[in-house]
């Protein structure tokens, strides 16, 4: 295990903070996946001096873990929503890449592959019944797998999903979604088998969420100038796109629980390739959620079940940097003001020890919280 220690840097304005997530002995990371509450993390890092993949996890009751002793490669890909089980890559003596999925107490389980080939865990169920990612046929091509302990490995591209991925699933294992090679992103049940979500513009894209219920997927669809733009799927309404500044370019990669907040990446100039890190919600709408330190730019690849934390990497051209952004808001009760009635919730919330009033998301409610929320009140952030 590795300690949290002074790994954990902040840079913080009326946004939010961000807390820079990358284990001691690593060089640059990723985050890939967050737990439901935001408070476990997993993803990948550069072990120098060879740069060698490594995966790691953070939780906030237990700090860094790092890589899994008997394999050199390896990187963590999904997290079940409650963070005790967790998917991703490990490398073989061969170098194949090979599924695992990981808990705390049963250890790490690699999952036998169609053929033996390489092959990746994406994402997971609640309970780790169901695992869901790609695998590699002979040339190199995608497909689609489900694998569950009774089935095994299941390649979905006998639905038509080839090339393809199955990017994620639901928190009961129900649905699953990604893309494939003619019909773009998909959604696919064992009752329903595959449905294709369309394309705004004719023009394919990908499904690269879904939400812990089930009803609402988030991905990206390509315009008629074949730039990409965010999009939030539901069964009633379709494909419909996630509003940004100015119409710009950018992609959707996670979603909560309910399908209230959407984050992702999107372009803010159109002079520029640098992206930025978003969150949406009907709430509060569309925020930017800038950068940090000496990096140009930033992409969300996760978000809490309530929004409050968002993660994924900074990058300042030459290496990347994981991180955890925490919201930073003294408007409690989210009326767009920071007035009194906000203080008296949040205090009312740490005289209980409410979980709400963990201010800056460690897992512990205490002073910390306190003097944080009073600072961000007296700048009336």
């Amino acid at each position: 295990m590795l300690a949290l220690g002074s790994a954990l840097a902040s840079a913080q304005d009326c946004r939010g903070r961000f807390d820079i997530l990358l284990p001691p002995t690593m060089s640059e990371g990723g985050v890939r996946a967050l737990s439901a509450s935001g408070l476990c993390a997993a993803g990948w890092s550069h072990a120098p001096p060879y740069e060698i993949l490594q995966r790691w996890r953070w939780s906030a009751n237990i700090g860094f873990e790092g890589a899994f002793d008997a394999y050199s490669i390896s990187g963590a890909e999904g997290l079940s929503s409650r963070g005790d089980f967790e998917v991703g890559i490990v490398a073989n003596s061969s170098l194949h890449n090979q599924p695992y999925i990981w808990n705390r107490s049963l250890g790490l389980r690699v999952i036998a592959s169609i053929n033996n080939q390489s092959a990746t865990a994406l994402s997971v169920s609640d309970d780790g019944g169901v695992v869901v990612g790609r695998w590699f046929v002979m040339t190199g091509i995608p497909r689609a797998f489900r694998w569950t302990e009774s089935d095994g490995m299941q390649d979905l591209g006998v639905f038509g999903i080839t090339p393809g991925e199955a990017r994620d699933i639901s928190d009961d294992g129900s649905v699953i979604v990604g893309w494939g090679n003619g019909v773009g992103a998909f959604r696919w049940t064992k009752e329903t088998g595959l449905q294709d979500l369309g394309a705004l513009a004719g023009n394919g894209g990908e499904a690269s969420a879904v939400s812990g219920d089930g009803r609402v997927i988030v991905g990206f669809t390509y315009d008629q100038n074949y730039r990409t733009l965010p999009f939030r799927w539901t069964q009633a309404d379709g494909m419909k796109l996630v509003p940004l500044p100015d119409d710009r370019e950018g992609a959707a990669s996670d979603v909560s629980f309910d399908g209230s907040f959407i984050v992702g990446w999107y372009r803010p100039s159109t002079s520029s390739a640098i992206r930025h890190a978003f969150c949406w919600s009907d709430l509060l709408g569309f925020e930017d959620l800038g950068i940090a330190g000496n990096n140009t730019e930033s992409v969300a690849n996760a978000v809490s079940d309530d929004g409050e934390v968002v993660a994924g990497y900074m990058d300042d051209g030459v290496q990347s940097t994981p991180f955890r952004w925490i919201r930073a808001s003294a408007d409690v009760n989210r009326d767009a003001r920071v007035a009194n009635d906000d203080f008296d919730m949040f205090a009312e919330q740490f005289g209980s020890a409410d979980p709400r009033a963990d201010f800056n998301r460690d897992g512990f409610v205490n002073g910390n919280d306190y003097d944080l929320f009073a600072e961000q009140f007296d700048l009336g952030c």
